[in-house]
């Protein structure tokens, strides 16, 4: 009787159990968590906060009037952080960049049996080219393209002092955009969180940077599609950039989603798409061979 009792609650269970509602399951690539991240020191949280003072910046973007009496047009406030040129180099104008050699460190042998080897070679080996090192006299930022439309001149607050910007660059499809500026010494650009790593789950936002308000507070992502937005527990909007506790740029926030309660964010999957876009380049060039009978 016990067995027979067992088996009809089994077959009500089941129905039950087949009618849970779906939900989304996060990526195993990224639920890796560090305990830097959970227990991060006040002193760490300190040096990383005086890290991005010098990497994100408060910038704005400002439309044309919309008619003949209108003084000024609409403008719009948000965040942009300040990458390397070698980050953008393939998307940016190649006259704002230039190539120069990366001298070869000097090895001063003190033996006597491998002196003068290292330039020693075969002439049949293959030379390896000089590495080089893109510089440029522009400073580039990445920030979210969305807010940018039909805005026509930015600023970006440096130090204080707003700084005339240049929009170089924007892909709608991935929402990244890139400006620039002139070289400041006391910008100090940021890595690119690799997009081939696994995610960090632990981010962390600079909020209100170099002003009275600034703050930083600590943040979950939360990454199901590597073509899709991320979300994340925060309502930071308008290109607010989200960082590892190494200071890794992370994501770009978009704003807040229908929910108000998370924002949506351009995570390193759809950074790596607008930085490198041929690498995800899917078009074929049809050559024709026309012959003449």
């Amino acid at each position: 009787m016990k067995y027979v009792v067992t088996l009809l609650l089994l077959c009500l269970a089941l129905p039950a159990f087949a009618e849970l509602p779906a939900y989304d399951q996060q990526r195993a690539e990224t639920v890796i968590m560090t305990s830097e991240q959970f227990a991060m020191s006040d002193t760490a949280r300190r040096t990383l906060q005086k890290r991005l003072d010098h990497a994100v910046f408060t910038m704005f973007a400002f439309q044309p009037p919309s008619h003949r009496l209108a003084d000024r047009g609409l403008s719009f406030d948000g965040a942009c952080v300040a990458v390397s040129a070698e980050a953008v180099q393939e998307i940016v104008k190649s006259s704002d960049l230039t190539e120069e050699d990366i001298p070869e460190p000097q090895h001063h042998s003190h033996s006597f049996f491998d002196r003068d080897l290292d330039k020693v070679s075969s002439p049949f080996a293959e030379r390896k080219s000089a590495d080089k090192r893109v510089k440029s006299s522009r400073q580039f930022y990445l920030t979210t393209a969305d807010w940018l439309t039909w805005s026509e001149s930015f600023e970006i607050e440096i130090q204080g002092k707003r700084v005339k910007a240049r929009l170089d660059y924007r892909d709608e499809a991935q929402n990244v955009a890139v400006l620039s500026t002139t070289q400041n010494p006391s910008v100090q650009p940021v890595d690119i969180f690799d997009a081939q790593k696994p995610i960090p789950s632990v981010v962390f936002l600079l909020l209100s940077p170099n002003s009275f308000y600034e703050s930083m507070t600590q943040h979950v992502l939360n990454v199901t599609e590597m073509h899709q937005y991320g979300t994340s527990n925060m309502t930071a909007r308008n290109g607010y950039p989200l960082f590892s506790s190494k200071g890794e740029l992370v994501g770009l926030s978009v704003g807040p989603n229908t929910a108000r309660t998370r924002a949506d964010i351009v995570h390193p999957g759809l950074l790596d798409r607008a930085l490198h876009p041929q690498k995800y380049d899917r078009t074929k060039t049809e050559k024709l061979d026309l012959k003449t009978y």
